[in-house]
């Protein structure tokens, strides 16, 4: 046989090699990366748990952006920044163009460092390396997070309507967008969307979630009885979701009907006898039953002020404290 023939016949084994391999990682990733959407839909670490584990089986077979930075992004979801830095990095450095979800990772690292223009720059980067409309998605509603925590809210809108335009059955896009519009005053078009997200089925947590922040709305619009009801929905679908403890607690209070908010902060406390906020909204709902039990809201307000941190919310017990005092010498 030729040399020539032989040396061709063998370049071509070792290319072929090395495609099977790739496509064989490249398919380990796209699996690992679904298991982290979902895990994001779900709220559920888990996944993320799992999807680390594909990545690493992926690493086993040949080296590749995707599963360095599917590792950054596992890292980043356990609050890991060394060790994210280093594997998007790594990701990088195989390449540098074309890898929006490297440069999404190293966006949201910057974010959770408070160096929101640094994130933006890294999610201008993801969204010029984005190859389809979901990443595209992705990239935008990053921008929009990061402007949150610059609190340039016409810039969140801007960012998180595109977001959704371009993908509007992604939950985490579609979330963000109903409590953006809730914060800034827009009730019922936060609602419109937390009902779509209910209709889609993420999931329990998910659902859950979207029930609980329809009653938030519905206490905004002074509707407490709907608001009512929204919470009883999501702890049907969630007996366990805690921050709808708070939510029931604080619509039977706007209800005046302080005894049952009271059962609510009690299951709160019971579970952390420490939480300044529960503490706080315990002293408040004894205030509004009267003079009667301004003992026990001074108590409580006391309590709670002993265990805040510094800051404006300490001077805000205090002033609690203060004119709770003032009307006990009345």
């Amino acid at each position: 046989m030729n040399k020539n023939i032989i040396i061709l016949a063998t370049i071509a084994i070792i290319l072929c090699s090395c495609t099977s391999k790739e496509k064989e990682a490249n398919e380990l990733c796209n699996t690992g990366w679904e298991l982290i959407a979902k895990g994001n839909d779900q709220a559920d670490t888990t996944l993320f748990d799992s999807a680390n584990a594909i990545f690493d089986k992926a690493l086993a077979i040949i080296p590749t952006a995707e599963a360095y930075a599917g590792k950054a992004k596992y890292y980043v979801a356990k609050k890991n920044l060394e060790e994210a830095i280093v594997w998007a990095n790594k990701s990088l450095a195989i390449d540098s163009v074309h890898n929006a979800k490297a440069f999404g990772v190293k966006g949201e690292i910057a974010r959770e460092q408070k160096e929101y223009k640094l994130a933006l720059y890294y999610h201008q980067k993801q969204f010029e390396a984005s190859q389809n409309d979901a990443d595209k998605a992705d990239a935008l509603g990053q921008t929009g997070y990061a402007y949150w925590w610059l609190h340039e809210t016409d810039k969140v809108f801007e960012y998180f309507k595109k977001a959704y335009e371009l993908n509007p059955t992604d939950n985490v896009i579609m979330n963000r967008l109903a409590v953006a519009y809730s914060e800034n005053g827009y009730y019922e078009k936060s609602n419109d969307i937390h009902d779509k997200i209910i209709a889609l089925n993420f999931g329990k947590l998910a659902n859950a979630r979207s029930w609980n922040n329809k009653a938030a709305n519905f206490n905004y619009l002074k509707m407490h009885p709907a608001a009512l009801l929204c919470c009883k929905k999501a702890l049907e679908i969630n007996p366990d979701y805690i921050t709808c403890y708070v939510m029931t607690g604080w619509t039977y209070y706007f209800l005046e009907q302080y005894d049952s908010a009271l059962i609510w902060y009690d299951k709160l406390l019971q579970m952390d006898s420490t939480d300044v906020g529960t503490l706080q909204l315990k002293g408040q709902a004894y205030q509004a039953m009267g003079q009667k039990y301004y003992p026990q809201a001074l108590a409580y307000y006391e309590k709670a002020l002993r265990l805040a941190p510094e800051g404006n919310f300490t001077q805000e017990l205090n002033d609690f404290i203060a004119s709770i005092k003032k009307q006990m010498q009345k």
